[in-house]
């Protein structure tokens, strides 16, 4: 945890002092059925840290789950087989991004296809490039950044015929 402009930081501050309130409302909020497994508690001292935190035992219609967080959150679901892991990452409002994690490439590609969200990872997560388009699905944000789709949210086209006859 430190500078985000240090390239051996893992884990850089909030962008303000209410997002960090608002990922600690997350975590004093979560039911007495899920369980913190590490974290959960802001970082006293300059910059608006908030530690790595874990939450396992959600269910699929807790807050933590269906909201986007924009912190340092990860959550915890069990699955009992493709379709429910699909099922449960398409029930939600918002589409920014998600990784699949197997080794077996056609069911990756498979749940890459069907994962209604703007960015999947396989067997990866957060690598990002300029040249590539960034951007949700459903609730998550108003368009995409990056790349030649980026750009294109800034122009207006328009189709031109004319007869010289």
């Amino acid at each position: 945890m430190g500078d985000a402009s240090d390239s051996s930081t893992v884990l850089g501050p909030l962008i303000s002092e209410e997002q960090r309130a608002r990922v600690a409302k997350f975590v004093d909020g979560i039911p007495s059925h899920a369980r913190l497994i590490t974290g959960g508690k802001s970082i006293d001292g300059p910059g608006f840290f908030f530690e790595a935190t874990l939450i396992d035992n959600l269910q699929q219609d807790d807050e933590v789950v269906q909201e986007e967080v924009f912190g340092p959150i990860a959550t915890v679901q069990t699955f009992t087989d493709e379709a429910d892991a699909l099922s449960k990452a398409n029930s939600v409002d918002q589409g920014l991004a998600a990784s699949v994690w197997t080794r077996d490439i056609a069911r990756a590609l498979r749940n890459v296809n069907a994962i209604e969200c703007g960015v999947v990872w396989v067997n990866n997560h957060m690598v990002a490039s300029p040249e590539n388009p960034l951007g949700g699905f459903k609730g998550s944000g108003y368009g995409k950044e990056g790349g030649t789709v980026g750009v294109e949210e800034f122009t207006q086209t328009k189709q031109v015929i004319v007869s010289l006859q």
